[in-house]
């Protein structure tokens, strides 16, 4: 299998591939000027460099062309998609984006969503054990056309605590980085390929003071807050222009939309008392 044959294969993931010009050459110069935002990070509103320091650098323009350039090739191409790159595409082409994962659960489609560390996967996982279907992870996409959420990639990404916790079969768990204690769970027989709705949003944040999780819905403004606090990545939507047009669209997505915050003591036990009190808050 050649690489172009395996983008065709994975074009269903957020529509990533589709209409796209992918080819590995240097990396250009960019058409505009670029504003530094991270170490790694060159950006104006239609043009990213990414640089992954002494392996690869991505050149990303219009939502449509991505030129890679491989500088020591210990990884391939689809390596790098969980990062900067898929996410640049898809800002680029108008895209409104969370920083979560989210499932398909007794036909309601539940996203978990928080700052990093928060155990956004691990409670992924429990609904994935259960049955749950899955549908995105890191990335949570709504199209900008009608606000449909694309489907991600089909696997869940977990710290070796979730690995050890949950004994998953060895043959479903790979190391994403040689350097870094991050698996992936390969969920492609419980994917999604179809566009849908977002039910519901389950915001975690770690609470210290907290013996065990709570729950509570919140309306109105704090409703409103939870979900912008939820976008993906902040500094690089208010770089590229898009905040305005992205909190108009939140207005809109968040009329059907029920929000929870989730709060819960840092001690991983607590995975399974937050998915049964997720669950009693289907009604």
């Amino acid at each position: 299998m050649n690489k172009y044959n395996l983008f065709i294969e994975k074009k269903s993931y957020y529509g990533l591939f589709d209409h796209i010009y992918l080819r590995e050459e240097s990396i250009p110069q960019a058409k505009a000027p670029l504003t530094p935002l991270y170490s790694n990070l060159r950006l104006n509103s239609k043009e990213a460099i990414v640089e992954f320091e002494g392996s690869a650098s991505f050149y990303i323009s219009n939502g449509n062309e991505i030129i890679y350039e491989f500088i020591k090739n210990k990884h391939s191409f689809n390596d790098y998609l969980h990062s900067f790159v898929t996410g640049l595409t898809l800002f680029q082409r108008g895209h409104l984006l969370l920083h979560g994962n989210s499932c398909l659960w007794q036909d309601r489609h539940l996203a978990f969503c928080g700052e990093s560390g928060v155990g956004k996967s691990s409670i992924a996982t429990q609904f994935h054990k259960a049955g749950a279907s899955f549908f995105c992870d890191e990335i949570i996409c709504f199209n900008k056309k009608n606000s449909t959420t694309l489907p991600g990639y089909p696997f869940l990404r977990l710290w070796k605590n979730d690995v050890d916790f949950n004994q998953f079969n060895p043959s479903l768990i790979s190391k994403i980085w040689d350097d870094d204690e991050k698996y992936q769970l390969n969920t492609n027989q419980q994917k999604s390929d179809q566009k849908c709705k977002l039910d519901y949003l389950f915001y975690l944040e770690m609470d210290e003071t907290l013996s065990s999780p709570e729950i509570e819905e919140v309306i109105g403004v704090e409703k409103v807050e939870t979900f912008w606090r939820s976008y993906y990545n902040r500094p690089v939507m208010e770089a590229m222009g898009l905040i305005d047009q992205f909190n108009q669209q939140s207005l809109d997505i968040l009329k059907k939309l029920r929000v929870f915050k989730l709060s819960r003591p840092p001690h991983s036990e607590s995975r399974l008392a937050c998915f049964e009190l997720i669950k009693s808050a289907l009604v």
